[in-house]
């Protein structure tokens, strides 16, 4: 079994770089993601964030992936591809997200309530939060050691090494202000739990 390479402390730079534009993205989505927008509208306004930003879309062209982000609305799982779908009232929309910078690739999903949701709706997302809390909350796993946790209430992702596409090198949290924290992944075994 091979291990995770050792990254210089600007190759750490570049990680934290390339995270920094995910989140910030991911945050700006938060004006975007409303009734009456595409997910096509949603993967432009996404292109040009990330091009703006200095990097480029990391999935765009991706084995043939047409677009620059995931975009999964209600009960689709993961990676639904942006179209004409029209977001409407009382919708959730899962998006992912991935950016490379300087030879690096940071990747995040964030999932979305659109406009007013159900309260079964509120309760599934409150209850995988809570969830996630009691999962860090029990010491299962050490923050740092060997597992990453994306909080979908918050945000967080990780960062590849775009040759070996290893993931991840290293993880980054935050909340609504901006980055708030470093995940250093140094174990064997990487857990990681992206509900949507």
């Amino acid at each position: 079994m091979s291990s995770i390479p050792i990254k210089s402390a600007a190759e750490l730079d570049k990680m934290r770089a390339v995270n920094k534009v995910v989140g910030l993205l991911l945050k700006a989505l938060y004006g975007e993601v409303k009734p009456g927008v595409t997910t096509a509208d949603l993967d432009l306004f996404a292109a040009n964030f990330i091009r703006d930003h200095g990097a480029t879309p990391a999935f765009l062209g991706y084995h043939g992936y047409p677009a620059t982000i995931c975009a999964s609305v209600n009960e689709q799982v993961v990676h639904g591809i942006p179209g004409k779908v029209k977001l409407e009232e009382g919708d959730i929309i899962g998006v992912d997200v991935g950016a490379v910078l300087d030879g690096f690739v940071g990747d995040a999903a964030r999932t979305y309530p659109v406009g007013r949701i159900s309260a079964e709706t509120q309760k599934l997302l409150t209850v995988t939060r809570e969830a996630l809390d009691k999962f860090e909350a029990s010491g299962s796993f050490k923050v740092g050691v060997d597992a990453q946790v994306a909080v979908v209430s918050q945000g967080a992702g990780g960062a590849y090494d775009s040759e070996t596409l290893q993931k991840p090198i290293l993880g980054f949290v935050f909340d609504e202000k901006g980055l708030i924290g470093d995940l250093s992944l140094k174990g064997s075994k990487i857990k990681k739990i992206e509900p949507r």
